[in-house]
């Protein structure tokens, strides 16, 4: 099981990872920034509200973890066309695992947020999860083969997988090649090789950053928190300047499409 559980890591690291990469490249042919003086600002707002997500759930680990739960069941539910889908499936997302593998999962919370008790937020998130339910079934006239099956899949990994090799196959297989594929198709052919520069390049520089931290606190915290601490908590930390960019690209797109 540790070699799965690391090997899910690894994939979320390798393959989750470049799809927040992009962003700058994404940024730039949105014109959010037109100079290089616009770059700095850029990347340094960027970055800056990446330390301080990292530093608010050191300070508030409950809060920080509930904070990056809710954005991301509102960030994966915005792969969804329709958002009457779209809420309850990122919210699904989230709670299957707790109702397969509640005790997994709790070691996990447990660990994010500093040895307190996560109860509140599992009982919080499995009853969600069957509002979820709910909700999706509202909509089941507008469900479609490629929903049903996705459903189905996300089903099936959560009862069959562990939570960390579970969260791994979603995150990377369905949202970050979805997300990455959607950035492409809009990009002007010529900018394509530039764009795969740009999330190499991203990509090593996260993942270089992630390392030098783990290291830096290797000897005051065990290997199997620490690593689990180190990629959530990067990941929170890149999620949300990821996701408010993303809204934002939305926001002008829809402007562009109706002028």
């Amino acid at each position: 099981m540790i070699v799965w559980e690391y090997t899910a890591i690894a994939l979320i690291i390798l393959g989750g990872i470049p799809h927040g990469a992009l962003d700058p490249i994404l940024a730039k042919h949105a014109r959010i920034y037109v100079t290089q003086y616009g770059f700095i600002c850029f990347v340094g707002t960027y970055s800056s509200l990446a330390t301080l997500i990292v530093f608010l759930w050191i300070e508030f680990p409950i809060l920080g973890l509930s904070g990056f739960l809710l954005i991301s069941a509102y960030h994966f539910g915005r792969d969804q066309k329709s958002q009457l889908q779209g809420i309850p499936y990122g919210i699904l997302v989230l709670s299957l695992t707790v109702w397969f593998w509640p005790a997994e999962v709790e070691d996990i919370f447990r660990t994010l947020i500093f040895d307190a008790d996560p109860t509140h937020i599992m009982n919080v998130i499995h009853f969600l999860g069957y509002f979820a339910i709910f909700c999706l079934l509202l909509s089941i006239k507008r469900w479609n083969s490629q929903f049903v099956f996705e459903i189905f899949l996300l089903f099936s990994l959560a009862a069959f997988f562990p939570p960390l090799i579970y969260f791994s196959f979603y995150f990377v297989f369905i949202h970050s090649i979805r997300h990455i594929n959607y950035e492409f198709a809009l990009l002007d052919p010529k900018a394509r090789d530039e764009a795969i520069r740009t999330i190499v390049i991203y990509a090593l520089i996260t993942i270089v950053i992630g390392v030098l931290i783990f290291f830096w606190f290797y000897s005051s915290e065990s290997f199997a928190d620490l690593h689990l601490k180190v990629l959530f908590i990067g990941l929170a930390a890149i999620t949300v300047p990821h996701m408010l960019l993303v809204e934002v690209l939305r926001i002008l797109r829809e402007k562009a499409i109706l002028n």
